[in-house]
């Protein structure tokens, strides 16, 4: 839904970060720097979301650009960022499911 709402945010991300994604600390220092700005002023469902949904379109990005080595990473990076940035947020406030709430 995010994406749809705001298309040249999730695309072309690295034309906005002016970065040539040409080695995988170059992808993971992109990844680890938007997603650290994501939810800097705090943990919410909301950034929880747009967190998740950069690390896809980071993933399809490489993907597109012939880098799919990248994507298993991008997928590591973003179950250590879980782990530490989301995962005690995420439990104080019920798990997953609570979402809906």
């Amino acid at each position: 839904m995010l994406e749809e709402c705001y298309p040249r945010l999730y695309a072309d991300i690295s034309r906005h970060v002016n970065a040539s994604f040409t080695s995988e600390t170059v992808v993971h220092d992109v990844f680890s720097s938007v997603c650290t700005e994501i939810v800097k002023d705090g943990v919410n469902w909301a950034r929880i979301i747009a967190v998740y949904t950069f690390a896809g379109a980071l993933a399809t990005e490489c993907y597109k650009d012939s880098r799919s080595v990248f994507v298993t990473e991008v997928s590591n990076w973003m179950y250590e960022f879980t782990a530490l940035h989301l995962v005690d947020w995420i439990k104080k406030r019920g798990g997953w499911v609570s979402i809906y709430d």
